[in-house]
């Protein structure tokens, strides 16, 4: 979970400076110093091999003038304040395998009252737990924008997509570190960064609402209350079998979990029912689950066990 706020500070305890990973630095396609470099619409490009998907997986990312960012062919996300940076989830858009990272940036404009040096800045945040079949230990692919990145000012059909091959694109010139002037933001990139770490640790109250939240009772945080209604309601019950909230989840789970376990149904289930209940299925539970999933396992079999586990009420004393 991501605070719905990406600018809170989360500076606490004099963080700035001092979390931002020192390899990440201010690039362009021209030197610092280019007068081209106002005005101009920069390309970059960064491919990334995942063995596992990341359970966590955000980008802190700004570029003055502005920047449109790609994953994967799809566009993740906008800015056009650079003196904000801007944090992004991911993890929805990668897959195993190769991971294409994939950036539009276009400088400051050459109308500016005051000519200014185009950047564009990323830090990458992707991790995995440990844990499933074969994941010994936790495996983390965090990175930042450097000369490794390959950029172009020509625009080319599918320059974001993975099976585009980057012919004639060069290395990225690497301008400064995260607090160089002209900009200066060493402090709102640590806060950033630092809201990238507490994955699972963000408080409900920071988050936006949605409608299965509504109809399970959440309260407005700006009033108090001393006592929630404990009998389920139509509309709880309307949420949990129709919501398109909930619905969305599910579609999401099932395809992190094929993705671990591609071709074990029996790893998949056991896997599934240790984490959600807590326990091992019963041999019946195994066999009828492992009938519902396949062998080897199937996206739509998968969704529907987790939609008969949710509805459980073992589960749902648990959870």
């Amino acid at each position: 979970t991501l605070p719905a706020n990406d600018r809170i500070d989360f500076t606490v305890g004099n963080l700035a400076g001092r979390e931002i990973p020192p390899r990440a630095r201010w690039v362009w396609a021209a030197p610092r110093h280019d007068p081209a470099a106002r005005g101009q619409t920069v390309y970059f490009r960064r491919v990334v091999n995942l063995t596992r998907l990341p359970s966590a997986a955000a980008v802190v990312v700004t570029a003055d003038h502005k920047f449109s960012l790609f994953v994967n062919g799809q566009e993740a996300g906008s800015g056009d304040e650079w003196e904000k940076p801007r944090l992004i989830d991911i993890r929805s858009r990668l897959v195993l395998g190769r991971n294409v990272f994939a950036l539009r940036a276009e400088g400051a404009g050459a109308g500016d009252k005051q000519p200014r040096p185009a950047g564009l800045y990323l830090l990458a945040r992707l991790r995995a737990e440990a844990g499933g079949a074969g994941q010994r230990g936790a495996k983390r692919w965090d990175f930042g924008s450097d000369a490794g990145w390959l950029c172009s000012t020509q625009k080319r059909e599918g320059w974001e997509k993975v099976s585009f091959v980057p012919r004639g694109w060069r290395h990225a010139t690497e301008l400064g570190e995260a607090g160089m002037v002209p900009w200066r933001l060493e402090d709102p990139l640590a806060a950033a960064w630092s809201g990238a770490a507490r994955y699972g640790r963000v408080r409900v109250a920071l988050t936006d609402n949605d409608p299965l939240m509504s109809a399970m009772g959440r309260p407005n945080r700006e009033h108090g209350v001393s006592r929630r209604a404990s009998v389920a309601t139509t509309l709880e019950a309307l949420e949990l079998t129709n919501g398109a909230t909930l619905a969305g989840l599910l579609k999401d789970g099932s395809a992190h979990l094929l993705a671990a376990y591609p071709a074990s149904g029996t790893a998949l289930v056991q896997q599934l029912y240790t984490s959600a209940l807590g326990r091992s299925p019963t041999p019946a539970e195994q066999r009828l689950a492992g009938t519902l999933v396949g062998n080897p396992p199937q996206q739509a079999g998968v969704e529907d066990l987790l939609w008969s586990m949710t509805m459980l009420p073992e589960f749902q004393l648990i959870y």
